[in-house]
């Protein structure tokens, strides 16, 4: 008996260690980011930023460097700030259906300066590559 205990453990050990690894591919896939992905910033028809604003906002969202600051006086008589949505859309974000993510973002820009922030309001995941 005490040895038929012993070939039931070793036999359930053997077969959790060989669906181990396959457990880790499977969330890998999952998990891992394709190696080509492509980001697409999107605002709507009637947005009320400028070219040089749409400009800033782009760079901010797709994490690139931001131009240096404008001389400006708001930090004397404070900003003037616009507010309007945008939309970033990461193309084969991940590998499953849906692939792309889509996140909708309230950008807040000042009319004379390069002052930027965003908040992200909305996330999902949409069928479109």
């Amino acid at each position: 008996m005490k040895n038929m205990k012993k070939k039931l453990f070793a036999y359930l050990m053997a077969a959790v260690m060989m669906a181990l690894p396959i457990l880790n591919v499977s969330a890998a896939e999952l998990t891992e980011p394709p190696a080509h992905e492509e980001i697409e910033i999107i605002f709507p028809e009637n947005t009320v930023f400028s070219a040089r604003q749409r400009e800033l906002i782009t760079n901010t969202l797709m994490g690139k460097d931001t131009p240096t600051p404008i001389l400006s006086f708001c930090w004397l008589v404070g900003h003037s700030y616009v507010y309007d949505t945008a939309q970033r859309v990461t193309h084969k974000a991940r590998t499953v259906s849906p692939r792309c993510l889509q996140e909708t973002y309230r950008v807040t820009t000042c009319k004379n300066c390069n002052y930027c922030s965003e908040e992200l309001t909305e996330s999902r995941y949409i069928f479109c590559c």
